[in-house]
């Protein structure tokens, strides 16, 4: 009979959430999966057995979870109240409690909160993909730093002592959680799975750029646009941009059209698993993030590997964990800042030689940098949890 896992996933639709999915996925070649969360899961997922969360709250509710988070600024034992009485939670929690796993999986900080009063009735261990550092995950914005950053310190705070293995997405954020929560943390990079991609030839007066993700103001996304104002007519930009904060994305229309009229094309948003090939037939991939959080300084994104296995070159600013891959694999070019100025004057003296040599280093570190690699990693600590004496086995 087959060992069983149960992954909570409440922070992103499970449409929008790769890491969670692939995860998934994986586990389902080796153990019956339940996954609980919301959004829509692909009609292929035979092997996973979903459990859909409704994330409706009413006024009231709402207003009482925001007075429990003020007051829990003071007595930070109210943050517990604030967990029992959110439905989705307690609907995640008779859900999971159902699934009698014999590991709970916690995709996200809040729901790392569930699993472990699950594993505690249920005798099972408990697994944290820790995944980006959730504590200062939305600094940027005022309001969650006050309220939500002191609930995640203090959740991270109280569970970590309960967690059996845990990853995250890079050596400094696995380090930032050692020192600051003692949990130890391996890295599972971001990557897709690879895939065989035909190179296609770079005209010399048509190089595509491409960058896609979600279209947030504190990205700064207009740079882009901005350094392709200054940079030469062979560059074209394409952005394929999911909604994110109300008004950026047409903002953005707005600004191509005054400043490089036909020169940027927004792209229809694809799922996930259909991004490589989607976007196989640009040239550079552009990852400029400027490091308005810690998140963003520390990112190592899913969208660098999938420009790998897509057999693009790199463009990206100097942030210190991307900086690294595209360093060690010749694999593009580093920023000296995030500047238009900076991308602009990279993109210019690029030739079709310079271009194509990191596109050929970048088909190589594809087959390195997959997830048929990385995942080996998840499959390995799994074993060795399920392995552990003590396990209750249903």
């Amino acid at each position: 009979m087959k060992k069983r896992v149960c992954i909570i996933s409440l922070a992103l639709p499970i449409e929008v959430d790769p890491r969670t999915s692939r995860q998934a996925v994986y586990l389902a070649r080796d153990y019956e999966v339940t996954l609980i969360g919301y959004g829509t899961p692909p009609s292929d997922w035979h092997q996973i057995n979903w459990r859909p969360v409704h994330r409706q709250t009413s006024k009231l509710q709402t207003l009482f979870e925001i007075l429990l988070l003020i007051a829990g600024r003071i007595f930070p034992f109210l943050y517990d109240f604030w967990f029992d009485t959110r439905s989705r939670y307690n609907q995640a929690l008779n859900y999971a409690l159902e699934s009698k796993a014999n590991v709970y999986h916690a995709s996200d900080w809040a729901t790392l909160v569930l699993c472990v009063k699950a594993a505690r009735q249920l005798n099972a261990r408990v697994f944290f993909d820790a995944d980006e550092y959730w504590p200062l995950e939305n600094e940027s914005n005022p309001l969650w730093r006050i309220f939500f950053s002191p609930l995640i310190a203090y959740t991270l705070h109280q569970y970590a002592g309960s967690i059996d293995a845990a990853t995250t997405v890079s050596q400094p954020i696995a380090q930032r959680y050692k020192n600051e929560y003692n949990i130890d943390a391996a890295v599972l990079l971001n990557v897709p799975d690879y895939e065989e991609i035909s190179p296609r030839a770079v005209q010399a007066n048509h190089i595509r750029l491409l960058h896609h993700g979600a279209s947030r103001r504190n990205r700064y996304l207009e740079t882009m646009i901005e350094a392709l104002a200054l940079a030469e007519p062979r560059f074209t930009l394409h952005l394929m941009l999911m909604p994110g904060d109300p008004g950026y994305l047409e903002s953005l229309k707005e600004l191509a059209q005054k400043l490089v009229p036909g020169r940027v094309e927004f792209r229809p948003v694809v799922h996930p698993f259909e991004i490589v090939r989607a976007i196989s037939d640009c040239h550079i991939g552009i990852c400029l993030i400027p490091p308005t959080t810690y998140t963003y300084l520390m990112t190592l994104p899913n969208k660098l590997f999938e420009f790998l296995i897509a057999g693009m070159a790199v463009v990206n600013g100097p942030s210190p964990a991307m900086a690294e891959i595209v360093q060690q694999y010749q694999v593009g070019w580093v920023l000296p800042s995030f500047e238009a100025k900076a991308l602009a004057n990279q993109l210019n003296i690029l030739t079709i030689d310079d271009i194509e040599f990191a596109r050929t280093n970048a088909r190589a570190a594809a087959k390195i940098l997959n997830a048929q690699v990385e995942y080996a990693k998840l499959l390995s600590i799994y074993q060795n949890l399920l392995e552990a004496p003590g396990l209750t086995v249903f």
